[in-house]
């Protein structure tokens, strides 16, 4: 289940608030789409996996398998190659390689960036529209995951290249963007964030929960977001595995406030298991225990306890408590790297205050 659109506003003010600054003053605003080149195709199902390819400009292609029974949870391959109106050519290494030509069959005049935007921001977009070609790719697409989760072999495939010209959208704000303290519900927000580099693979959680009040005890009403991911380099290829849920549950719990000692744990539905317990004694360290962890495609369940991670808990009620839990838990100069591909391009359109009205548009969306 995913959460209702007040809580879901809820989440979208409590990311800004961790991720991006605060607005600026009134005046001229505006978001940016720059010039680029996008090829894509979708492979049939293969051992429950879908597999889809894209390209980034002329020189990065992505691989992406996703589970079709969970699409939450997925892996992405990135290679450098050659991407142009003409084709794909990249190596893969050991999973494989990509010698395509494209063949367009129509071309269409798409929609720009005004149509992406909420209706208040729409007017006042300048630049060309973008060009969508349907075609198809004919050459040699093999691929295949680790220990052979998922293989993939094409020599012809329907495919849609997208050109897209730079755009400008600018609008007037006579008001600071965002919630202010005395709007914002008095709702508590539970974070934790976990890192770890070991022997060159990275692991990385952000997680926040919202528990609403109610009169159950044994059946507590909240919301949760959480992002995991596990990066690597295995010869020139980048592997980014990666899940995200959206759920109506409490996922972090902790003791009352002023309890000592302060015990919080984290128990996130599907794809994650076990469970994750922070603990705060007077006089002592922090520590982070447990079988917490999540299962990710192609390498099974990655552990997210362990003497390797940095971790932090912080919790919130307020702007200032939001902000420094920003600090405390790390996340001003890296929150994107933590964020699945999906949500961290809704961020990047436009920086600082720039992209706030919309990231608060696209957050609030999740319901």
């Amino acid at each position: 289940m995913k959460p209702d659109g007040r809580v879901g506003a809820l989440l979208a003010c409590a990311l800004l608030a961790l991720g991006l600054p605060a607005a600026a003053n009134a005046g001229q605003h505006a978001i940016v789409k720059h010039k680029s080149l996008e090829m894509e195709f979708n492979l049939p199902r293969k051992n429950g996996y879908s597999i889809s390819v894209l390209t980034d400009g002329h020189r990065q292609v992505r691989v992406r398998v996703a589970n079709e029974e969970n699409v939450l949870a997925s892996a992405t391959y990135t290679a450098l190659g050659r991407v142009t109106r003409k084709g794909i050519a990249a190596d893969f290494g050991r999973f494989g390689q990509i010698s395509l030509r494209f063949r367009s069959k129509s071309r269409v005049r798409g929609h720009g960036l005004e149509k992406t935007l909420p209706p208040p921001l729409r007017h006042g977009c300048k630049g060309r529209d973008p060009v969508r070609e349907h075609g198809v790719l004919t050459g040699n697409f093999r691929f295949e995951g680790e220990h052979g989760y998922v293989r993939a072999a094409v020599h012809r495939i329907r495919a849609t290249l997208l050109r897209s010209y730079k755009q400008v959208c600018r609008w007037k704000s006579r008001a600071r963007a965002g919630a202010s303290a005395s709007a914002r519900p008095k709702i508590e927000a539970l974070m934790i964030t976990l890192a770890a580099h070991r022997q060159g693979v990275a692991r990385d959680l952000f997680a926040i929960s919202i528990p609403l009040p109610t009169k159950d005890e044994k059946h507590p009403e909240g919301v949760t977001i959480a992002f995991a991911h596990r990066n690597e380099k295995v010869g020139r290829v980048g592997t980014s595995k990666e899940a995200f849920i959206s759920d109506d549950v409490v996922g972090i719990s902790a003791t009352p406030r002023g309890k000592k000692p302060l015990v919080a744990e984290a128990k996130l539905p599907s794809p994650f298991v076990g469970t994750g317990t922070y603990l705060e004694e007077p006089g002592q360290e922090p520590s982070w225990s447990g079988d917490f962890g999540v299962h990710l495609p192609g390498s099974g369940r990655v552990p997210l306890t362990g003497d390797e991670f940095d971790f932090a808990f912080c919790r919130a009620i307020s702007d200032r408590e939001f902000h420094r839990c920003g600090d405390s838990l790390d996340l001003s100069h890296r929150p994107l790297a933590l964020f699945p591909q999906r949500l961290s391009r809704l961020l990047a359109q436009g920086s600082g205050s720039h992209s706030q009205p919309l990231a608060l548009a696209r957050l609030s969306s999740l319901r």
